[in-house]
């Protein structure tokens, strides 16, 4: 079998900043990253439809700084045999690693896209630190 996927389309679809923080008090080295993730199949149309959010947040996790967000369309060929559906929108994967790898550029994107919006803000030097396998493995399991 030959497996063939592609981006279809990605679109930032979160960005929100919290500017009632005074962050010249806050510990930009100790910040705490949280992910929030949804998959979604299409069988029709032979896709897979990924939103991540990313959140900034305070070591304790009580206090988001920002978060931002992509949706991610992947086309998959040949789907019904990559892709089976069970019930209640769970689905397995016949190919390791493939959700991951569809996360992972997700979170590329996501890292961008947050260089660009926290320009010019007092979070500008913050960069999505890249994330190992293994932890993007953890992102997909709480899905």
């Amino acid at each position: 079998m030959k497996l063939e996927y592609g981006l279809l389309k990605i679109d930032e679809n979160e960005y929100w900043f919290n500017y009632d923080i005074d962050y010249t008090k806050v510990d930009l080295t100790n910040l705490k990253y949280k992910f929030a993730t949804n998959i979604q199949i299409n069988k029709e149309k032979g896709e897979i439809v990924l939103s991540i959010t990313v959140y900034i947040s305070s070591p304790n996790g009580d206090v988001d700084y920002m978060r931002n967000g992509a949706r991610a369309v992947f086309g998959i060929k040949p789907f019904n045999e990559i892709i089976q559906a069970l019930d209640n929108d769970k689905f397995n994967v016949n190919v390791p690693n493939l959700i991951e790898t569809f996360v992972s550029i997700t979170l590329g994107a996501i890292r961008g896209l947050m260089i660009k919006n926290l320009k010019n803000t007092s979070l500008h030097s913050l960069i999505l630190p890249l994330i190992s396998m293994d932890e993007i493995k953890k992102i997909v399991k709480k899905q």
